[in-house]
């Protein structure tokens, strides 16, 4: 069963325990659409900023370093919260060991802070390198962080959701589910960006996409 396989059954069980929640998330999936917001966000060939990472020990390290060894793969999550974005990750976790074979770095970006950080990391067994985008400032480079209608705020509330811990922020801005493959020339290789967050990248395809580009 791939991924979205997985979300798709997920969201069908979820949309019958709660129809209100499901017909909000419906509207804002289509506004978010209508939106022009994915014409925002960064394409292939355009040049990566040099974002500055949190690294395993405490440290920092900018983008352009870690692409002196290899590709990066940016993959943009909500948080902990989201059943979808646990899914996805437990999907990258498992195929970690491929494109760590592959010469590629593997970042997980949202914007819940480092607590919430832990306590997935812990949940879910996951070896990933996890960053904690404070106010989405990495997200909005990319062009992805977006701010959830205040009728899915409600939608939420009623279904007995929380506020997601975004670290600093004071809004609901969230990134969109997006993927970036970032060459070694700095430059986006593949995007993956659906403003439809029920949608995710399948990571079997982001690693056959890596393995093609380390051919070139």
């Amino acid at each position: 069963m791939t991924l979205n396989d997985l979300l798709d059954t997920y969201w069908r069980h979820a949309a019958e325990r709660s129809p209100a929640l499901a017909a909000a998330v419906e509207r804002e999936a289509r506004a978010l659409l209508a939106s022009g917001r994915l014409e925002r966000a960064m394409r292939v060939g355009d040049t990566a900023p040099d974002i500055v990472l949190p690294d395993a020990s405490d440290g920092r390290v900018r983008l352009s370093d870690l692409l002196r060894t290899g590709p990066v793969v940016l993959a943009f999550y909500r948080g902990r919260w989201c059943t979808f974005c646990t899914l996805e990750l437990r999907a990258w976790q498992r195929v970690l060991p491929d494109l760590r074979a592959l010469g590629a770095h593997l970042i997980a970006v949202s914007p819940q802070d480092e607590h919430e950080i832990s306590l997935m990391r812990e949940r879910d067994r996951l070896e990933l390198h996890m960053v904690s985008d404070a106010d989405n400032g990495i997200a909005r480079r990319f062009g992805i962080a977006h701010e959830i209608a205040p009728e899915l705020r409600e939608a939420y509330a009623q279904a007995g959701m929380v506020r997601p811990a975004c670290g600093t922020a004071s809004d609901w801005s969230l990134p969109l589910p997006a993927v970036y493959l970032i060459g070694t020339d700095g430059r986006v290789a593949e995007a993956w960006v659906d403003a439809d967050w029920r949608h995710r990248a399948e990571p079997a395809e982001v690693v056959e996409r890596v393995a093609a580009l380390q051919r070139r």
